[in-house]
Order: structure tokens, then C-alpha cells, then sequence
């Protein structure tokens, strides 16, 4: 529980120095809309880390039968109604982050919170569009600057 607060907190604290990272550079050079861009996309694949390894540490641990045990039984191993025993196989994925557990009387339990993969997707591809408008207003900058000079 600590642990996600923490995690939250530390999203929090990025999207606030990515705000003010924004405001600041715009406020210093309103034409440079290129860095700004860039800038946007460095700080969402920033994000994209912790958020990746929050999920990626909720599922892949070393005893993933006793991890899938008690996720099941909220917590606790004592009078759990799956035992490790009861574990048919575990399928496990990086992309996308997946961790499942698949017991013998057909019931299944994803360990990977469902935030993760579309909270991780979703800064990827801002990341991608911000590199690309990046790139666009420095290359459509630069030709206005070489039209002027000649």
C-alpha cells in the first residue's frame, strides 16, 4: 500500500516538473517550439519508466506460485481457496506486461494492475507524437530561417 502511494506521489512530482519545465521554456523562448516538443517527449518516456516497473514488480517475482496464492486470497496464504498446489501454469509476457495465473479448476487471476499497459502505451505514443512535432516545427524553422537569410 506505501509502496503505490509513493508511486503516486512520484507520477504526481513528474507531471508537476514536467508542467514547469513547459511553462519555463515557453516563457524564455516563445518561438522555440521545437524544444518545447522535444522536451514533452523526453518527460513522457520518462514517465513511462515507473510505470512499466510498477507493473513489472507486482508479477514477476521469484515464487510465482506463492505470489499467485496470495493474490488470490487477498494477501494471506493461510486458507487460501487455491493452493500452490493447485497452480496449472503461469503465462507470463513483457510486451504487453502480463502475469496470470491459471489454476485446474479453470479460474484465472492477473497479478498486472489494469492501469499499467494503457497508462504505458499511452505515454509511448505521446512521446512519439511530441518527437515528431518536434522535429517537424525545427525542420519548419529552420527552412523559414534559410528563405529570410537569402
Amino acid at each position: 500500500m506505501i509502496g503505490k502511494v509513493l508511486l503516486a506521489l512520484l507520477y504526481i512530482a513528474l507531471i508537476l516538473a514536467m508542467a514547469r519545465s513547459v511553462v519555463r521554456a515557453h516563457r524564455r523562448h516563445p518561438g522555440a517550439t521545437h524544444r518545447l516538443a522535444i522536451r514533452l517527449a523526453i518527460y513522457s518516456a520518462l514517465l513511462a519508466g515507473p510505470v512499466y516497473l510498477s507493473g513489472y514488480s507486482e508479477g514477476f517475482t521469484l515464487d510465482i506460485g506463492e505470489k499467485c496464492v496470495m493474490a488470490d486470497n487477498g494477501g494471506r496464504m493461510a486458507g487460501a481457496r487455491h493452493r500452490e498446489d493447485d497452480l496449472l501454469r503461469t503465462s507470463e509476457g513483457l510486451l504487453p506486461l502480463k502475469v496470470e495465473c491459471q489454476w485446474e479448476d479453470g479460474s484465472a487471476l492477473e497479478l498486472v494492475p489494469g492501469y499499467v499497459n494503457p497508462l504505458v502505451y499511452t505515454c509511448l505514443t505521446a512521446s512519439a507524437v511530441c518527437a515528431g512535432a518536434g522535429l517537424f516545427a525545427y525542420l519548419r524553422r529552420r527552412s523559414t530561417t534559410l528563405r529570410s537569410q537569402q
